[in-house]
């Protein structure tokens, strides 16, 4: 008997890792995605319209050509299976042969090759329920199947709070609160625990956003803010935050970033990484909590707003023109903008006719009524003192900050992220705000040149524009504070993670960005303590092409270091040509290191003596076609 009740277990494992090996192999069995792409537009082609497109999708019995309404939220219209897996073979499909233009680079995007690379089924409505239904409960899975296991869990626990933003799977606005809570908790977990499998099993495995390690910091902090929703947020906390949720140059970035804002911030960012480990520094640390952290992406989900207060309700309650109710519902999630008033208008009045509800402020299709801003021309007036006493202007600014600002909305139209963001600086005179370095321009709505660069941040300080500046003015006496004496540097490595390595090219190139502005200056002791403290504090990894390096050489040059110079660009060259050399990066990578030895050599050309312009040369040759 006790033989037989030790050799169930064994039994049951032994079930499990056939099983896993049954899915994962059949999976292998499939073509992959740029086969399937490649394939389809040899011999057919179809062209994308406003009521239909093409699209591919990989399911459990093949591959599949669908057509779907892009205006009905990729409702399917038709598909045909295109690869079958019981057939391991092609299957004839018949699309338009007389469309003069191949669009296949349409389909060859990175987020498609990713997800096909990484989720078992993908591309077609209900693809993450199938994922789970087939994966879930299997004891062996390799990395990539793991990580699809994660994000079909996490594709469903967001789908359950908001499903107009997700296609067309089966109706949960329905269920109750309660309801939705715990599916989401399960869900939210699960992937938690996908992803905890995998750095088990790999410690180094990368996602598109980092390391594996990251990405569990990352789902944990989103796994907080969502249960936010259900006034639960401190169970998360109490589950997860007595742990390691960072590693802590994680920790370190939160920080640099909190403390380049000034008392009572408010900091816009963007992604993942420059939002959750702020948050985390945060409620788990107690660093910065007077700064409000407001995530722009997050930012166009209604429900988030409603989160903004609560945490903005702990500091400094927030106002707004534009009332409440109006960005409760989905009609501000985006506005149309035009061109009727040519004179311009006050953005008060912009903001109150955008949340009208008149059909005279409206922009009519048919019988339909859309928001709109009547001008593309915008000014607000500025009270000079208040923002003085806010911002915390720069002495050398204090006499150039301007009454007025008066800009132009870069694009047709504007969406509820960037709605709100005008408002809160129109309505918040009396708070400081920031862009993250990282957000990007999209974001900064127009107002680029009302900002001055400050640490890792762009501080919003309306002031006279001085266009002798290349790109954002540095705040140099705040700023050199911060890059010397602040920041916290020292717990940068060498690592394998690109996206490590890409946060640590953002510090260098913040660092060259005011070194460069001094030296435009002539203030050369001052750029040389900047680039000397960066490149101490930054190792130059051997292993990863990093973008910033030609021109820190360059800025080397220009000051007339050229021992370092010269040291930096041919170790820096070499390891671009051992990295090609070795075939171990793709296409994409492999464009990127060649172009890279050229950026080298074009400043070798420009500043270095023959000697090493000759070595570069020769480097270069042997990518030349």
């Amino acid at each position: 008997m006790l033989k037989r009740t030790f050799l169930l277990p064994l039994l049951l494992f032994s079930l499990q890792a056939l099983s896993q090996s049954s899915k994962e192999n059949e999976l292998k069995q499939l073509p992959r995605y740029n086969v399937i792409v490649d394939s389809f537009f040899n011999s057919n082609r179809y062209e994308n319209t406003d009521e239909k497109k093409l699209t591919f999708a990989r399911k459990p019995d093949g591959w599949y050509v669908q057509e779907v309404a892009p205006a009905h939220n990729d409702s399917l219209l038709k598909e045909q299976l295109y690869w079958s897996l019981a057939q391991k073979k092609f299957r004839p499909v018949k699309y338009m042969d007389n469309i003069a233009q191949n669009n296949i680079k349409e389909y060859r995007t990175f987020m498609n090759d990713y997800y096909f690379a990484r989720v078992p089924y993908y591309g077609y409505t209900g693809w993450a329920y199938d994922v789970t239904r087939n994966f879930d409960g299997i004891a062996t899975l390799g990395d990539t199947a793991l990580e699809g296991l994660a994000r079909a869990h996490s594709y469903i626990a967001l789908y359950t709070l908001d499903p107009r933003y997700y296609m067309s799977y089966p109706v949960h606005e329905t269920l109750s609160k309660e309801e939705k809570e715990k599916i989401y908790r399960l869900h939210a977990e699960k992937e938690i625990e996908s992803y905890a499998r995998i750095k088990e099993q790999n410690p180094h495995y990368e996602t598109f956003v980092g390391d594996v390690d990251m990405k569990i910091g990352h789902c944990i902090m989103d796994y907080y803010f969502e249960m936010g929703y259900f006034g639960k947020e401190q169970e998360v906390a109490d589950k997860y935050f007595h742990g390691h949720v960072y590693d802590r140059f994680y920790i370190d970035l939160a920080k640099n970033y909190l403390m380049s804002c000034a008392p009572n911030a408010v900091l816009f960012t963007n992604g993942d990484t420059d939002t959750f480990p702020l948050w985390y520094a945060q409620d788990a640390l107690g660093f910065r909590t007077d700064v409000l952290v407001v995530n722009l992406s997050l930012l166009n989900l209604p429900r988030y707003f409603a989160y903004i207060r609560q945490r903005a309700a702990k500091t400094l309650p927030l106002k707004t023109t534009i009332p409440d109710t109006k960005y409760a519902g989905d009609k501000l999630d985006f506005a149309y903008v035009l061109d009727s008033i040519k004179k311009g208008m006050e953005l008060k009045d912009a903001l109150l006719k955008l949340a009208s509800d008149k059909k005279s402020d409206q922009l009519q299709n048919g019988d339909t009524y859309y928001p709109c801003v009547l001008s593309k021309d915008l000014r607000f007036k500025i009270d000079r003192k208040a923002i003085r006493k806010a911002q915390m202007v720069p002495t050398y600014l204090e006499n150039d900050v301007v009454s007025e600002v008066k800009w132009k909305l870069p694009k047709n139209y504007v969406l509820r992220s960037e709605i709100i963001t005008l408002d809160l600086v129109f309505s918040n005179s009396d708070r400081p705000f920031y862009f993250a370095c990282t957000t990007g321009s999209d974001a900064y709505v127009g107002l680029d040149k009302c900002l001055i660069s400050r640490g890792m941040t762009y501080a919003f300080i309306p002031h006279v524009y001085h266009p002798e500046f290349s790109g954002v003015e540095f705040d140099e006496t705040t700023t050199t504070d911060l890059f010397m004496e602040q920041l916290q540097l020292d717990s940068i490595v060498n690592s394998p993670s690109d996206n490590y390595n890409r946060l640590c090219s953002n510090y260098r190139n913040l660092y060259l960005g005011l070194a460069r502005q001094f030296l435009g200056e002539h203030k050369i002791k001052e750029a040389t303590l900047l680039i000397d403290r960066i490149m101490n504090a930054i190792p130059v990894n051997p292993n990863f092409i990093d973008l910033s390096l030609p021109a820190l050489v360059d800025l080397l040059y220009r000051m007339n270091d050229r021992t370092r110079a010269d040291e930096l660009i041919l170790r820096v060259a070499e390891n671009a040509q051992k990295l090609i050399r070795s075939g171990k990066l793709d296409e994409n990578d492999r464009k990127d290191a060649i172009s890279f030895i050229f950026s080298l050599q074009n400043v070798a050309d420009i500043s270095a003596g023959q000697n090493i312009r000759d070595k570069l040369n020769a480097i270069s040759k042997e990518f030349t076609d």
